[in-house]
């Protein structure tokens, strides 16, 4: 009877590595760590998650955490496939902690210099900063440490990791068909039109027409939009100078016109909140809001229909609070947000600064993106002002929206600060979209 023998595989039959015991234990615990805090960052991602974009990143999270914990239980007990599952899962910590790194540069406040060292909170970003970078080099070192090491052919796993390839093409089409257009300016039309409808004497009865659509791809977010329709009086004085209607410069210029306005003496005849704020337009959506007014053309030679708009991109706004105390200001109460029972009489007060402009103010925050960008990326902000009055400037129309842009409640940004938090949540702003009616004319003289 011939007897079976069994031949003990050799060092070509599987991929190992010259790496003792005490080490791979180091590195068993160092990953079980690494994975115990990744599976913290999927479950308060969960919590935030309100995107599918968001989503598919808790999902990766949970991914890179479970890959984790499987090397760590297959370094420990030495498990044939831990030298390849260890790489897999050095090289995902390493990928995310310069993820965390990027969006930390990418934040409005990427320095030391910028935090209040007096209140703890301001300096978590830069914590989880440090930490991530310091995960970050320990795993570098782990797969430069254990692919230096490594001994024997390609095994399975690799070439399970070689056949994700293929997925790039997914991240293409997630890239150009829900990161792009999340990160673009919001695609708006903003039309106007002011016709004459009929007439009694001397009262024309105009029909003003505002419409607004959304040509994104997804939806966009309402921050404020305003509506008014103006007379001015027949012409005096002399002309406005030419030089004034060319400024070259960042502030708006004043128009030109060789039969001038009377900049003081124009009546509002009407005016609208079109679209309350933390409002959506689906993609494709169209509203149209419409209005007769009636225009004496006897004391009166022009009628103006002008549309003010803010519509910003993002996935989900979080509230609308009342907005903050300008700086220097005494806080007499904390700012409430739209679930406190008093916010709408709140909100809707009418504030008088100390040059006696008049104006109503909201902030609207917006949910982080992610939980990298809750921990590291500031928390953006939009404070938006409908001014109703200014002594100091009789020629512009009014009411007129303004909006600053702010991060971790501060709205003295530089432009560098500024520039990258517009880049990060993109807004439109649409100032005097206007058309302008005659009483000589039976249509709108054009388009400013």
């Amino acid at each position: 009877m011939e007897s079976e023998t069994q031949t003990p595989p050799t060092t070509a039959a599987k991929s190992v590595a010259n790496v003792s015991h005490n080490v791979r234990r180091l590195l068993a615990v160092t990953m079980a760590v690494e994975s115990l805090l990744v599976i913290g960052l999927a479950l308060r991602n969960f919590a935030l998650a309100t995107t599918l974009t968001a989503t598919f990143f808790s999902v990766t999270l949970l991914a890179i955490s479970g890959v984790g914990v499987w090397a760590a239980y297959a370094t420990w007990v030495q498990n044939d496939s831990w030298l390849v599952a260890s790489i897999l899962g050095q090289f995902s910590i390493a990928v995310l902690a310069g993820y965390i790194v990027l969006i930390y540069l990418r934040s409005p406040f990427p320095d030391l210099f910028h935090f209040d060292w007096s209140k703890p909170s301001t300096l978590i970003p830069l914590g989880v900063t440090g930490l991530a970078c310091i995960l970050g080099i320990i795993a570098i070192f782990w797969v430069f440490y254990l692919s230096r090491n490594w001994r024997g052919p390609v095994t399975t796993g690799m070439k399970a990791l070689v056949a994700l390839i293929p997925l790039l093409g997914f991240a293409q089409f997630w890239i150009q068909t829900d990161y792009l257009p999340r990160t673009s300016l919001p695609l708006v039309d903003v039309t106007t039109d002011l016709t004459p409808t009929g007439k009694t004497g001397d009262i024309v009865q105009l029909a003003a027409k505002v419409t607004i659509k959304n040509r994104n791809s997804i939806p966009v977010h309402i921050g404020a939009t305003v509506m008014r329709i103006t007379a001015y009086p027949r012409a005096t004085g002399a002309p406005d100078q030419l030089s004034h209607a060319i400024e070259f410069g960042i502030s708006q210029s004043r128009a030109y016109r060789d039969d001038p306005l009377p900049i003081d003496q124009h009546i509002l005849l009407y005016a609208r909140d079109l679209l309350p704020a933390g409002s959506v337009l689906a993609a494709g959506q169209s509203n149209t809001f419409g209005r007769v007014v009636d225009f004496n053309s006897r004391t009166m030679r022009l009628a103006r229909l002008a549309v003010d708009a803010i519509f910003i991109t993002n996935p989900s706004l979080a509230k609308v609070y009342t907005c903050p105390p300008p700086p220097g200001t005494p806080v007499s109460q904390p700012q409430m947000s739209s679930d406190d029972p008093s916010f709408q009489d709140e909100i809707s007060k009418v504030i008088v600064d100390k040059d006696g402009v008049q104006f109503k103010c909201r902030e609207i925050r917006l949910v982080p993106r992610n939980v990298i960008y809750e921990m590291v990326g500031g928390h953006p902000s939009f404070a938006v002002m409908a001014i109703l009055k200014n002594p100091k400037d009789q020629s512009s129309e009014f009411p007129t929206l303004i909006m600053l842009t702010g991060a971790s409640g501060n709205y003295q940004l530089n432009s560098r600060q500024y520039q990258r938090v517009t880049d990060a949540y993109p807004t439109m702003v649409y100032s005097d979209m206007a058309v302008e009616y005659g009483p000589s004319e039976s249509a709108t003289l054009g388009q400013k």
